[in-house]
């Protein structure tokens, strides 16, 4: 299945396989999932997925129910061929400025191929959006996360001490899209 970003995305039993090879895709028995932008009426699933994901500093209802009505703002959704949430992510987008902030993206477990999925989602919406450069902020107490970035060529900017709401700092980091 493409999703409307026109990446396309393929669960496996071991995993996950995200290309455009129909051989591989012919090959494979698997149950597909898409990425999706979020309506108003996914609000409760992405606020569960927001508390499941995240110990500190997590979006609000309203925050997120405003995201997915702000013309500045993207929330992307990964879900199941049966419709469950495996992933979200938000992005926001500066009028006039050709860079975007990545500011939050959660998925139901690390280490499968689903967050690699959703920012390959998040980096084509950026480029479809006219951004040149991708900004994000990650816990300086969350090495895998930082590996994750840098592993996809993210690269440091500085940091920002006391920058979550429990004291911890953050590091930023910069990709060109």
């Amino acid at each position: 299945m493409t999703s409307h970003l026109g990446i396309k995305v393929i669960l496996t039993h071991n995993g996950i396989w995200s290309g455009n090879d129909p051989a591989m895709t012919r090959k494979m028995t698997s149950d597909r999932c898409r990425i999706r932008r979020a309506k108003p009426g996914d609000v409760p699933s992405l606020k569960a997925q927001e508390d499941r994901s995240f110990a500190h500093d997590r979006l609000s209802v309203r925050s997120l129910r405003l995201s997915i009505q702000s013309p500045s703002q993207t929330v992307l959704l990964l879900e199941s061929n049966t419709g469950s949430l495996l992933g979200a992510a938000v992005l926001h987008f500066r009028i006039g400025s050709r860079k975007c902030r990545l500011y939050s993206i959660a998925v139901e477990a690390s280490g499968n191929g689903l967050g690699s999925i959703l920012l390959s989602a998040c980096e084509k919406a950026a480029r479809e959006r006219g951004c040149l450069e991708m900004r994000l902020e990650a816990r300086t107490d969350r090495p895998r996360l930082i590996r994750f970035y840098e592993d996809r060529g993210f690269r440091r900017m500085g940091m920002k001490p006391s920058y979550y709401e429990d004291g911890s700092d953050a590091l930023i980091f910069a990709k060109p899209v």
